[in-house]
């Protein structure tokens, strides 16, 4: 694999860190996301698309690679992700048939060869960088000249409720921000990348109560890293005060709470 390696990874110890303890546990939790990675896979079904070699680009722990080996089982099955701890435990659970390269690396520098991935795909990763263009102008670096990323992000209205019950009881930010359709579009038009569809779906999910929706976020890794978060312990009756208002104004069934997320699923080349 040494013909695809180039510099090396920057330092972002408290993503990194965040997704590396939650390797264990995650696949327990993250039913959105296979659910997800389902439907971006299903636009994969064109005959005519025989990669030569596959990115999974920020793989967690490997869900989509034997899906990906079953549909193109003459390509070489590349997995990239910036926790280390993820690809530990891929390696564990031995989820894919035939040894894909595992690759610790971050998406805003790669470390691939540009022009080595026929076909790119990453579920629900790259709302994680903090420089999306940057980002997606690694992704169309790396793929060849008329090569396919199809992607998975969330946008602009996932975890409105919970944004808007902090908000009611204090001035810090609780909760990360998603880039807009716009912004992401934007972003694929700077990265060079053509972009042949763009669609947005929204998934009202219900929890038994909002704690139980923050533990989940944190047992996916998916702790706040906003700039204007609250540096120090969360005190109980804002804490509940929070939960209160959201009980209050987004309840869900059987005496539960509501929580939306809203998802973008791409397709775009190099032109």
């Amino acid at each position: 694999m040494n013909d695809l390696l180039c510099g090396s990874d920057p330092e972002k110890h408290q993503v990194r860190r965040a997704f590396s303890r939650a390797a264990a546990r995650y696949d327990g939790l993250a039913s959105l996301q296979r659910r997800i990675a389902e439907r971006l896979l299903s636009h994969l079904g064109d005959p005519a698309l025989q990669p030569s070699r596959v990115l999974d680009l920020g793989t967690g722990t490997g869900y989509c690679l034997p899906r990906l080996g079953l549909r193109f089982p003459q390509a070489q099955l590349i997995a990239v992700d910036l926790a280390e701890g993820m690809l530990h435990q891929l390696r564990k659970s031995r989820v894919v048939g035939r040894d894909p390269w595992l690759v610790n690396g971050d998406a805003e520098r790669l470390p691939l060869a540009g022009d080595s991935v026929d076909l790119l795909l990453s579920n629900l990763a790259l709302q994680w960088c903090p420089n999306l263009p940057q980002a997606l102008g690694e992704c169309a670096r790396v793929l060849v000249p008329g090569g396919l990323m199809v992607f998975s992000t969330f946008c602009t209205g996932t975890l409105c409720e919970l944004r808007r019950a902090w908000a009611a009881v204090d001035g810090y930010s609780h909760v990360n921000r998603f880039r807009s359709a716009a912004e992401v579009r934007a972003a694929l038009a700077e990265a060079g990348l053509l972009a042949v569809r763009v669609e947005q779906d929204s998934n009202v999910i219900t929890y038994p109560d909002v704690f139980a929706l923050m533990q989940e976020l944190r047992g996916l890794g998916a702790s706040n890293r906003t700039a204007n978060r609250c540096r120090t312990l969360t005190g109980k009756q804002r804490l509940l005060g929070m939960a209160r208002r959201y009980q209050a104004q987004y309840p869900g069934a059987e005496g539960g709470i509501q929580a939306s997320f809203e998802i973008l699923a791409v397709a775009a080349t190099r032109p």
